[in-house]
């Protein structure tokens, strides 16, 4: 059964011939998903599930003469229904479809699969979450790209959770809401703020039904939204490639267009060491905005 993994990416951006039907539309989708998901396969991986359930299910609507007929033929029969799967199963189209995503476990695993709706809820909830992250990654890359600090280690993640919680145009959030949102979207956070920077629109906002539609993935626009986030995620942690799975070659670093930190940014930061403990030891556990 097809799990996903971001080395998955090379099935939408090289001309390679899908490794089973769909797989474009639904690598892309879960991709999208995992942005939102990074710590999470298994949302991703359900999302993957009812994509391809989606597909086996206009392929049936599509034939629908020859399954009335089975289903006629089999009338009365207390298998009629895992007979008729195994007629399924003998179109190449739909049985690598299934075997991809369902393997052995088959159609009973979309009992243990969230509902749209439960996905939805979780999507629209994880997408307020990212302007965190954002302001985060912001910081430790617009730091080190323009060279204002000395040290790469001023550009930390500690740091980085200061720059959002202290005097934050945003509003106010708690050391501990910015710390959570952080651990649960780090491992997406170059993407995240590839995805502002270019105006991009590869975040969803929530999950619905018209998000299985089968479409084209724009191979360009997305070589420069990954380009932009392997570029990021070199500059503020130097193992881009190797964590992410994406061979060079596929994809070239692509430098966002940022400002340098102003003068009043700068003494803001100036703050840190004397305020650190204060941050840490912030009470105002629930918090957020």
């Amino acid at each position: 059964m097809a799990t996903f993994q971001l080395d998955d990416l090379k099935a939408l951006l090289s001309n390679e011939p899908e490794a089973f039907p769909h797989e474009r539309a639904i690598r892309h989708l879960q991709f999208r998903i995992w942005l939102l998901f990074p710590e999470e396969y298994q949302i991703v991986d359900a999302v993957g599930r009812i994509a391809a359930a989606a597909f086996l299910r206009d392929y049936e609507a599509e034939n629908t003469p020859r399954v009335a007929r089975a289903i006629d033929r089999m009338r009365g029969d207390r298998n009629a229904t895992s007979k008729f799967l195994i007629q399924l199963l003998k179109q190449a189209e739909y049985r690598e479809l299934y075997d991809a995503l369902f393997g052995r476990a088959g159609w009973t695993i979309l009992a243990q699969t969230p509902s749209f709706d439960e996905l939805n809820r979780r999507v629209v909830a994880r997408t307020k979450e990212v302007e965190t992250v954002y302001e985060m990654t912001d910081f430790r890359f617009r730091m080190l790209d323009h060279n204002t600090l000395d040290k790469k280690a001023e550009a930390n993640i500690s740091r980085g959770e200061f720059y959002r919680w202290y005097e934050h145009p945003h509003g106010d959030l708690s050391w501990r809401t910015i710390r959570s949102r952080w651990q649960q979207l780090r491992g997406s956070a170059p993407f995240l703020y590839a995805n502002a920077k270019l105006g991009a629109d590869f975040l969803p906002s929530g999950f619905a039904r018209k998000d299985l539609a089968s479409k084209g993935v724009n191979k360009a626009k997305l070589k420069q939204f990954i380009g932009v986030a392997i570029y990021v995620a070199d500059k503020i942690d130097s193992s881009a490639f190797s964590d992410y799975g994406i061979e060079e070659p596929l994809v070239k670093p692509l430098r966002p267009s940022t400002q340098a930190f102003e003068q009043h940014e700068i003494e803001k930061m100036g703050k840190y060491k004397d305020l650190v403990d204060n941050m840490r030891s912030d009470d105002r556990r629930f918090l957020v905005s």
